[in-house]
């Protein structure tokens, strides 16, 4: 179940040369907070126990810390696509998933309950 910084770096440079998305990083080392945070534990209780919130958290992540120059909501939905089919997980793309993360991105200021809402709302 591992998604490690690579994988998204990889998915961002793909989407790179399929679309006009300028390649580079803002914060190369916000990728790797990313990936840590979706696989964090405390106390021995993953923070993030499915494989739905995990995603989420990486989906998350991403839009909301822009570690990359350019394409970030994009790299967050492929990403998240991604991960749940490296899971046995099929997610088709919905336009209203879009929607959503332009909506994420949106949310300037958030504190830590908004934060785990906006990701329970994600997962589901």
């Amino acid at each position: 179940m591992v998604f490690d910084p690579q994988s998204i770096i990889s998915i961002h440079a793909e989407l790179s040369k399929e679309h006009k998305i300028e390649p580079g990083f803002k914060d190369k080392n916000l990728i790797d907070s990313i990936c840590a945070k979706s696989f964090a534990e405390i106390h021995g209780q993953e923070l993030y126990p499915t494989v739905y919130l995990k995603a989420s958290a990486i989906f998350e992540g991403i839009i909301r810390f822009h570690p990359f120059v350019d394409g970030n909501k994009r790299t967050a939905l492929a990403s998240c696509q991604e991960f749940r089919f490296e899971n046995d997980l099929i997610f088709i793309i919905p336009l209203s998933a879009v929607r959503f993360a332009v909506k994420v991105a949106q949310k300037t200021e958030l504190n830590q309950d908004d934060i785990e809402s906006l990701t329970m709302n994600v997962s589901n």
